[in-house]
């Protein structure tokens, strides 16, 4: 009997355990982590284009497009682009014990550093959230160091970055970003891969000029164009 209630006692905690899981998967799906120049509710409010962006810290590839494509359209359109960064790639995860062990495209490095940057995603203020990962992307190679600098350019509190990269929330952080990614469709087959209004239609071309995308998205979705947009639409 005693042995019966013991399975049974870890049946139920393996139940509770995925409906736990489940239900946290479903909440990062449908509420990415956001980089917002206001409030929630302004954001709702405000006419916005969503981009979407998979990547990984120490993927050639993807510091190019963060530094010369996101950083500048974010600076130009930011009052219509509603930014979501996912930070995993080309990486695998598997369980061990309560957490997960990834392996990532470029090596150990890399998964830290995509930790980090998941962690700043969440804790960092949402307008300097894509500020402080255009810092780090430009040098991950030490991602705890260069997170730290990051955070002292930029006036941010570190200990909570840090404390969640090194933690079970950064852990958790990764996996979910991982989750996200691998619920891609088409599946990733390049790093990055970039998303606009939940669609790759306008992915290749993204990766060359996303502001002249991003434009001409709004251009679609609201019939008129937005004022920034207007040179790059001649």
């Amino acid at each position: 009997m005693l042995d019966v209630r013991l399975k049974m006692s870890n049946i139920y905690k393996f139940i509770l355990l995925f409906l736990f899981m489940v239900s946290i998967i479903y909440l990062y799906k449908s509420s990415f982590i956001k980089i917002k120049v206001t409030d929630k509710l302004e954001a709702q409010e405000k006419e916005s284009v969503r981009v979407d962006v998979y990547y990984e810290c120490l993927c050639p590839d993807s510091r190019h497009f963060v530094v010369h494509q996101l950083f500048p359209a974010w600076s130009l359109l930011k009052e219509i682009m509603e930014v979501n960064l996912i930070p995993y790639g080309k990486a695998s995860s598997k369980k061990s014990g309560d957490l997960y062990e990834f392996q990532c495209q470029h090596g150990p490095v890399e998964c830290t550093g995509n930790t980090y940057h998941a962690c700043v995603a969440k804790t960092s203020k949402p307008e300097i959230s894509l500020l402080y990962v255009k810092c780090m992307i430009e040098n991950n190679l030490n991602p705890s160091s260069i997170a730290e600098k990051c955070a002292g350019e930029l006036a941010v509190p570190f200990s909570e970055i840090d404390t969640c990269a090194k933690g079970r929330e950064g852990n958790m952080l990764s996996f979910m970003m991982g989750e996200l990614t691998h619920s891609l469709s088409p599946s990733v087959t390049f790093i990055p891969t970039v998303e606009i209004e939940t669609s790759q239609k306008r992915f290749r071309d993204s990766l060359k000029n996303l502001s002249l995308q991003v434009c001409l998205e709004y251009k679609e979705k609201y019939m008129k164009t937005f004022p920034a947009c207007r040179e790059l639409l001649q």
